[in-house]
């Protein structure tokens, strides 16, 4: 991707913030100043940072202030009490609420772009241009703002729940067998740099799985045993890409994208095994759910300090190459 074709999705990253702050009704007119005030300064970095199309730091950066701002917005929500692990956790819940809702919204706005061209092509009228250009990126934009009235609207409805009960059993097959086939056919991520990109999505759409079902509707032993088994699934991927980074970064030395990637695999492979170790000492417990949850929420500020250090500390170290 060119990087002036990366840039156009920077609104994104603002609106997506946004849109999660107006989203809640807890804020305080003065934690909508502050998170106001560091979105402006984030903007500032990205407008005097050194410019290099070409540069990984750069796009680290772009990719990881979402990250850092979307914590930042998580810790206004739970006004900076971070051993509250129900509101962190109520937090994240809504991240997902949100994006599930956008990205409905986005699917909706393809099949409308689909019926739009093909009405015109069939007049011989070309907007292909036109409307990508206008139409189809101000509809990524406002994307999120459309899910808020929604989030709002359908308060009772958590569809997070619904895609925990399809995904939950689906992603452990399909991870299994993936899992199986590529090692079974050698596509290991150790030479394979997409295999490795690819494990990395896994993760991470299934620590949004893991999320959804361990909400507070999606409280059964059915679940409590799909999701074992699906984090341990991941732990093993993890380890694997893992290792992988470590040889390529032996094999073809050291990058901004390879320590950037090392460092969000290594904290998601203790992120997992931290789960996992809270579920096998509070299996019996009545509580366990509760422990569950508390675990994961207590990982959000370390996610938001590693995105921190991509954003300002490793393009210094690599003087923004």
């Amino acid at each position: 991707m060119e990087f002036d074709k990366f840039k156009t999705f920077l609104p994104c990253i603002f609106t997506f913030t946004f849109s999660l702050l107006l989203s809640t009704y807890d804020f305080k007119i003065k934690s909508i100043i502050y998170i106001f005030l560091i979105s402006l300064i984030t903007g500032l970095y990205l407008f005097f940072i050194p410019f290099n199309e070409k540069s990984q730091s750069i796009i680290n950066i772009y990719i990881h202030i979402p990250i850092f701002l979307w914590s930042m917005i998580g810790f206004f929500y739970c006004d900076f009490k971070l051993k509250n692990y129900q509101k962190i956790f109520d937090f994240l819940l809504l991240s997902g609420e949100m994006i599930i809702w956008s990205t409905l919204l986005l699917i909706s706005g393809i099949i409308l772009t689909f019926i739009t061209l093909t009405l015109f092509k069939m007049i011989n009228i070309e907007i292909e241009d036109f409307y990508f250009k206008n139409i189809v990126s101000l509809g990524i934009i406002i994307a999120p703002f459309l899910s808020v009235p929604i989030l709002k609207k359908f308060s009772d409805f958590n569809i997070s729940s619904v895609i925990a009960k399809i995904f939950a059993p689906l992603a452990i097959i399909t991870l299994i067998t993936y899992l199986l086939f590529s090692l079974i056919t050698k596509n290991v991520p150790y030479e394979n740099r997409n295999i490795l990109i690819t494990y990395n999505i896994i993760l991470v759409a299934v620590l949004g799985i893991i999320i959804f079902i361990n909400a507070n509707y999606v409280r059964t032993s059915y679940f409590f045993i799909s999701n074992f088994v699906l984090i341990s699934v991941s732990t093993i991927i993890d380890l694997i890409a893992l290792t992988a980074i470590i040889y390529r970064i032996r094999e073809y030395g050291l990058t901004p994208n390879k320590i950037t990637v090392l460092g969000i695999n290594f904290l998601m492979l203790i992120n997992l095994i931290w789960i996992l170790i809270s579920m096998i000492k509070n299996i019996h417990e009545e509580k366990k759910y509760e422990n569950i949850v508390n675990t994961i929420s207590k990982y959000l500020p370390i996610y938001s300090i590693w995105s921190l250090i991509v954003i300002v500390i490793i393009p210094i170290i690599f003087k923004y190459k």
